[in-house]
């Protein structure tokens, strides 16, 4: 038993600083962007856009300060208590999540031609992947079941019946509309890099390709360690990424909406976010 709480307590801890680390970057890149959000979101009309936008912001703000408290932070907290708050955040994990991927894919379907077949096509994948991640999560969040051991160093609310099985398809099921955003991004972008030697690209497509494939390239490896994580480990310890895959997320997706309304402003191409961008090369730019 002694030896299993010094193991729960270095868990803990790893856990506890990835938790501070991510709430960090969470605040960080909140003060970085704000005359950004202010300036191309806040003064902007209300759309599904702006509305996709704040969501993605600002609920992690909802459920990683819960986890990092209840699964951290708090002493001795109640069974109910861990239940609902820690239920409570993987409910808004699960959706933030979504709305991340949606942004995500809003991208990719403008960058393709903002064609109506493909429309349906992805509102049909996300629809059915936040269906089935949303089954898999109530069953993860009705197998929580919590033990408050008494005078023990641990803190936070203590698992004792986690049904990792159940992330483990919710992040296989991210993972796979972010391997279908990422190859569709590649597919475009390849025959324009590959004829872009000696030619100046226009700052929005230079946008699109720091923004819609490196962050969609960080994204799924975070994806792939946190499934990592959840397939390889044990106890609290197969949690540990969970808190900073979902806060990078939100900062990547918000960004790409805001680095691109920034750069099509400055350029007087309005909204870019939902431009299709087909003036790839800058005006007078000629093959070498």
């Amino acid at each position: 038993m002694e030896a299993d709480l010094v193991s729960a307590g270095v868990d803990k801890e790893l856990i506890k600083y990835l938790g501070a680390i991510a709430m960090t970057i969470l605040i960080y890149d909140y003060v970085l962007t704000l005359n950004l959000e202010l300036k191309y979101i806040w003064n902007r009309p209300w759309s599904a856009v702006k509305g996709l936008y704040l969501f993605t912001k600002y609920s992690p703000f909802i459920d990683v300060t819960l986890m990092v408290l209840y699964r951290d932070l708090l002493s001795e907290p109640s069974d109910a208590a861990c239940h609902f708050a820690l239920s409570l955040a993987f409910y808004v994990y699960l959706i933030g999540i979504s709305v991340a991927e949606i942004i995500i894919l809003v991208r990719t379907w403008a960058i393709w031609g903002r064609g109506r077949r493909l429309a349906i096509i992805l509102i049909v994948v996300e629809a059915a992947v936040f269906t089935f991640a949303f089954y898999f999560t109530i069953m993860y969040v009705k197998s929580l079941a919590f033990s408050v051991i008494p005078d023990s160093v641990l803190s936070g609310c203590i698992s004792t019946n986690e049904k990792n099985d159940n992330i483990l398809v919710d992040w296989a099921l991210f993972m796979g509309i972010e391997s279908l955003s990422l190859l569709m991004m590649i597919v475009h972008a390849y025959p324009v890099v590959r004829q872009s030697r000696g030619i100046t690209m226009t700052a929005l497509y230079g946008v699109l390709l720091r923004d819609g494939i490196a962050y969609y390239v960080v994204l799924f490896a975070l994806s792939v360690v946190n499934l990592g994580f959840v397939a390889s480990q044990t106890g609290a310890l197969s949690m540990s990424f969970i808190i900073p895959t979902r806060v990078l997320h939100a900062v990547f997706a918000t960004r790409i909406i805001l680095h691109l309304r920034e750069t099509g402003s400055e350029v007087g191409e309005g909204d870019a976010f939902t431009q299709s961008t087909s003036i790839v090369f800058a005006p007078g730019a000629t093959q070498s």
